[in-house]
């Protein structure tokens, strides 16, 4: 397995868990600075699930290529799951929406 794969599905995790614990009651409210801020930090979000799928699709390929038993299924349902976890952080991303810090106060 390529090593960036696994720290590139634990960055996209970690984002993951920002961005629902954004949306749920907490009692440490999650907040920006502006508009832009957040806007910057949900392009970084996306930009790494881009890259983590991507990287995961390549893996799954290069695993096909080196050991072909029980292919295509293995292949297809690494890539269902990978593509689900893909599709949910990009709608995570798209619904976070932390208010700014003067509106949580």
């Amino acid at each position: 397995m390529n090593p960036i794969v696994p720290i590139a599905l634990a960055v996209a995790i970690v984002a993951i868990g920002i961005f629902v614990s954004a949306t749920a009651d907490s009692l440490h409210p999650f907040c920006v600075a502006n508009v832009e801020e957040r806007e910057h930090v949900r392009d970084v979000a996306r930009a790494a699930f881009e890259k983590a799928f991507n990287e995961h699709i390549q893996n799954l390929f290069e695993a096909w290529m080196r050991d072909d038993k029980e292919q295509p299924v293995r292949a297809e349902k690494g890539f269902r799951k990978s593509l689900m976890a893909y599709q949910h952080s990009m709608q995570y991303a798209t619904k976070w929406n932390p208010p700014l810090c003067q509106e949580a106060k």
